[in-house]
């Protein structure tokens, strides 16, 4: 079965705590960042202590993913709770809950922007960039309509130098023949893996972050 070229971004797979929350970290957006961050989205430190989306291709260290936030609405005079930061309509600094525990697991998708190429099972321990939209163009850089990231994880950077901010652990292979499990035919693109942190906050990798400030 063709896997679908259908971004989501990163949704927690494994880690310490229980689920759904998975021990949530609690950080700061800038209520004039006009960036917009999705729910599945890798985030980054600024160096005025507040949070950002990640850039596709990023060298920056992880601060974790985007769950949600919340913030005091100008609008409505009143907080909202939201699975997605839009940008703008927030009086004071907006409230952001992350998963960044060091253990933390995430599924993906695999995306490649020009060929047939799938995450095999030999890129197991080979580090990984990111991109945003379909086919990594970039568009849409997340789904305003229900709060969803649209990145995934780049193929053409797959390398087994410790420059990327995700390490690949694992393929999704089970159920066989379900969306996103097809690794090994003629057109295996866009199939599901699974990562974990090569660089949050808080953990650096076995050789140092090398390439990540």
């Amino acid at each position: 079965m063709p896997n679908t070229n259908a971004p989501f971004g990163f949704v927690p797979y494994r880690g310490n705590g229980a689920a759904p929350t998975y021990e949530l970290a609690t950080r700061l957006i800038k209520s004039d960042n006009t960036t917009k961050i999705f729910q599945g989205d890798p985030v980054i430190p600024l160096s005025t202590g507040y949070i950002t989306q990640m850039s596709a291709g990023g060298t920056v260290r992880c601060e974790g993913i985007f769950s949600g936030c919340k913030y005091l609405s100008i609008s409505m005079k009143r907080t909202v709770w939201s699975n997605y930061w839009p940008g703008e309509g927030a009086s004071s600094d907006v409230e952001a809950y992350l998963y960044s525990n060091p253990q933390m697991q995430f599924e993906v998708q695999s995306s490649d922007s020009g060929g047939a190429a799938a995450v095999a099972f030999t890129n197991i321990g080979e580090y990984v960039n990111i991109g945003y939209g379909i086919g990594l163009s970039g568009t849409p850089n997340g789904n305003t309509a229900n709060g969803l990231s649209t990145a995934s994880v780049n193929v053409a950077t797959l390398a087994a130098t410790v420059t990327h901010p995700f390490i690949v652990v694992g393929l999704i292979d089970s159920p066989p023949g379900a969306e996103g499990t097809d690794s090994t035919s003629a057109t295996p693109e866009f199939n599901r893996v699974i990562v974990a942190f090569n660089n949050a906050s808080s953990r650096t990798n076995g050789a140092g972050p090398t390439g990540i400030a």
